[in-house]
């Protein structure tokens, strides 16, 4: 039985941090592993055709123009996942990549009747989950999503223990459609009984606005023991490393946005190790019809 915690970063609307938030918990949990001398290992598995987080962790080694991406797994090439799956510029972090192609192999999905099951069926056979001697033994599988209700995201859910909503604190809007997310992972979790949601993560918070702290006060009233206790505050180091595509810790470990990821790592290995104590981690799925 498999220790490997998978957990999913989900927002059906975009520009809310999931990205970012993939990227920089990931090395923030290898910093982490570090420290406590636990040295975890992460998989990014990239399931967004935009491929933001597939830029940011690409090695610098490899083409990334030549590389198998995870449309190679879904698409007419069917290649295993661990061929596509590789070793990034950080110590212990691991990628799946994507690309635009991945816009291309929804239909195929749709019409070979794999549909939302293409990518429990690409970890059945458990290499990625177990220790193996061609390749690493994952303590994290941390998958990135795209902005909508689609089959990337309800694959991405139905392999996943938790999943993570990031949820910007700098508009009132950003809470409007909430329910219509919660609706759709409610279907997900027909299927897969053991997916709980880790928490809400406030991002983006400015404190010295209205907005903010009122978006902040909404999603604690609302959420409450259900919303993470880290919050990921604005901070423009966020963006600068983006743009250089570098993580948080790459760019400046020493600044806020880096603090606050910490923190947020810390939080998660404290909930999903506690989860894994009271039950099995392994998610009961069942058969899609």
């Amino acid at each position: 039985m498999s220790d490997t915690v998978i957990l999913s970063v989900v927002n059906h609307k975009g520009g809310v941090g999931k990205t970012t938030t993939v990227v920089n918990l990931a090395h923030a949990l290898i910093r982490l592993g570090k420290t406590s001398k636990e040295n975890y290992t992460v998989l990014v598995i990239d399931s967004d055709p935009q491929s933001n987080a597939t830029m940011t962790l690409f090695p610098s080694s490899h083409n990334y123009d030549k590389a198998p991406t995870l449309a190679d797994v879904y698409g007419e090439h069917r290649l295993h996942i661990r061929q596509v799956v590789v070793k990034t510029d950080i110590d212990n972090l691991y990628l799946a990549p994507s690309s635009i192609d991945l816009f291309d192999v929804e239909p195929v999905l749709t019409s070979s009747g794999l549909g939302v099951e293409a990518l429990r069926i690409a970890l059945s056979d458990g290499t990625l989950l177990s220790p193996a001697d061609d390749g690493p033994r994952f303590d994290f599988i941390i998958i990135d999503t795209p902005p909508n209700l689609g089959i990337f995201m309800l694959n991405s859910l139905l392999v996943s223990h938790y999943y993570l909503i990031p949820v910007e604190c700098g508009s009132y809007y950003s809470l409007q459609g909430m329910n219509t997310l919660e609706r759709r992972v409610s279907d997900i979790k027909m299927l897969c009984k053991d997916l709980r949601l880790l928490g809400c993560l406030p991002t983006m918070l400015d404190t010295r606005t209205a907005v903010g702290n009122a978006t902040l006060a909404a999603l604690r009233d609302h959420y409450r023991e259900e919303i993470m206790e880290t919050v990921i505050r604005r901070n423009t180091d966020l963006e600068k490393a983006a743009s250089n595509d570098q993580t948080i810790f790459e760019f400046d470990a020493t600044v806020n946005g880096a603090k606050d990821y910490y923190l947020l790592a810390k939080e998660v290995v404290q909930k999903c190790l506690v989860g894994r104590e009271a039950r099995s981690v392994e998610p009961v799925v069942e058969a899609v019809a």
